[in-house]
């Protein structure tokens, strides 16, 4: 029997089906290397968010046509989920990293961002070595609800107004379609609702990293 050597690379995973896609979650698959060169003993799995300068990239999707977010949006939210997310490790970058044994030709990746375009590859690994990366795959993650707004100021202009201002959600999510505001009118506890169409604001400003947004609730008394 010849000495095994570092395995030849796993062929490109297939394309994730999308019943396999959640907003947080996907199950990705792989064959094994066709040079094998031993014994597999396991398999690495690396993903990423995509982090592109602008938002040119895009992949043609049954559910919708989506871009990438910009590199500072996806840092916003991963710097949110960290601060916010008790026992939940989560790597600065977004990186997330799975070993299964060398038998097993799928993984769970799981604490993905919703909405949001991943790279992943695969690794293999025998006693002696790592193969190189595979080529890589992407696959982007099902919408979800957004986290709460923040900053959120009020403020009196006169006896009939009052001035709202706050910083859209650090992880929207999806596109922000609009806002939903609810207050008090009265003594006797009874509740308005007013519904702010995105329209009044560009898409670059719902989904900002910094800069407010304000709106002004009129005719109180």
């Amino acid at each position: 029997m010849t000495d095994p050597h570092i395995p030849g690379p796993v062929p490109q995973p297939p394309p994730v089906p999308e019943e396999d896609i959640k907003s947080t979650e996907a199950l990705v698959k792989w064959n094994p290397p066709p040079n094998a060169n031993g014994v597999i003993l396991e398999y690495k799995v690396i993903a990423f968010p995509l982090r592109p300068n602008n938002s040119s990239l895009n992949i043609d999707s049954s559910r919708r046509r989506r871009q990438a977010p910009l590199e500072s949006q996806v840092q916003r939210c991963l710097n949110f989920l960290i601060q916010t997310d008790n026992g939940t490790e989560r790597a600065e970058n977004g990186t997330v990293l799975v070993t299964v044994p060398g038998t097993t030709l799928q993984a769970e990746l799981t604490n993905l961002l919703p909405f949001s375009f991943y790279e992943f590859y695969v690794e293999a690994s025998t006693q002696v070595g790592t193969s190189i990366p595979s080529s890589s795959q992407t696959f982007a993650t099902l919408n979800d609800a957004p986290s709460n707004v923040e900053n959120l100021v009020g403020s009196t202009l006169d006896s009939g107004t009052i001035i709202l201002s706050w910083f859209s959600p650090p992880c929207p999510n999806d596109l922000i379609l609009g806002y939903d505001i609810y207050y008090i009118v009265d003594e006797d506890g009874s509740q308005k609702r007013k519904e702010i169409d995105s329209s009044q604001y560009s898409n670059e400003t719902l989904l900002a990293t910094s800069g407010q947004l304000v709106y002004s609730i009129t005719g109180l008394t």
